[in-house]
């Protein structure tokens, strides 16, 4: 499943790739993805259609664990990966994978609350968390440029 940018060329993409507490902390969950550079997208995720090759990518720490609420880096999408053989992962509801290039971690990590009545993409600002349910979000562009501009203060 390898999916190209031309098919949707009038605008760009941006996403929010969330991760939140279950059996490990949110931040251990993301460290480990990005390590092994292996994503996974499962059956029930939203906007799975717009992982996309060359998409920017915004992560974000859900939950209540240690730099919950956060944004804390960014990446691109390298490529999918439908095919689960070899991958020494559980790949039960995984639809497919994604990797990134260019992974970078903020140095200092964007708490959602400081910059969330900038962000055009959270309809709800006193739900905010609905809006990260589903484990991927579209950002628009606007947003994606407050928090990048954010990281380098």
């Amino acid at each position: 499943m390898f999916f190209d940018l031309t098919m949707n060329n009038s605008k760009k993409i941006y996403l929010c790739f969330t991760t939140t507490d279950s059996e490990k902390e949110a931040m251990k969950i993301y460290e480990d993805r990005v390590k092994n550079n292996l994503w996974p997208i499962y059956h029930k995720t939203n906007q799975f259609r717009k992982v996309l090759k060359d998409v920017k990518v915004i992560f974000y720490l859900a939950g209540n664990g240690s730099s919950s609420q956060h944004f804390i880096g960014t990446a691109t999408i390298e490529k999918t990966i439908e095919k689960f053989e070899n991958l020494n992962v559980n790949t039960s509801n995984v639809k497919f994978f994604v990797k990134f290039k260019d992974i970078k971690k903020f140095e200092n990590f964007i708490f959602i609350k400081d910059v969330l009545n900038e962000l055009d993409f959270i309809n709800i600002k006193e739900k905010y968390g609905l809006t990260f349910q589903g484990g991927v979000t579209e950002v628009d562009e606007k947003s994606y440029k407050v928090i990048m501009k954010r990281d380098k203060n």
